[in-house]
């Protein structure tokens, strides 16, 4: 036989305080949806880019495509602020498409960026 005594036989279990997450910032509000809005906003009223580079959004379904990144941006960022129980499954569907269209586009941009460090540097 042992003789060795239990060790946590002294050790309280306390419950843990509910952990609530801050809620988001303006700034993910403003860079996630606002300045987004606004570059596509600018780009179908001026077609800069299209008349410069390439057409980015070429077709109604390339726009509504691009606006979803903006509008699920605001639906997460909206669902995190009212800490209202929304499906997660939706949202990290939605994140998650969202964050594969903006990759594709940042993808498109990427030969760009040599011309812009340089544009940028010689301002």
């Amino acid at each position: 036989m042992s003789n060795r005594q239990i060790k946590t036989a002294s050790v309280a279990f306390e419950p843990v305080a509910e952990h609530k997450p801050s809620p988001p910032s303006g700034w993910l509000l403003l860079f996630g949806v606002f300045f987004p809005a606004a570059v596509i906003v600018i780009e179908l009223a001026t077609k800069l880019c299209a008349q410069t580079l390439f057409d980015p959004m070429p077709t109604w379904g390339h726009v509504v495509a691009v606006a979803f990144v903006p509008a699920s941006n605001l639906l997460i960022w909206t669902a995190l602020n009212q800490q209202q129980r929304w499906s997660a499954r939706w949202l990290a569907f939605a994140n998650g498409a969202a964050i594969a269209i903006a990759s594709l586009y940042a993808l498109l941009f990427l030969p760009l960026l040599p011309m812009a460090i340089v544009a940028i540097a010689h301002t």
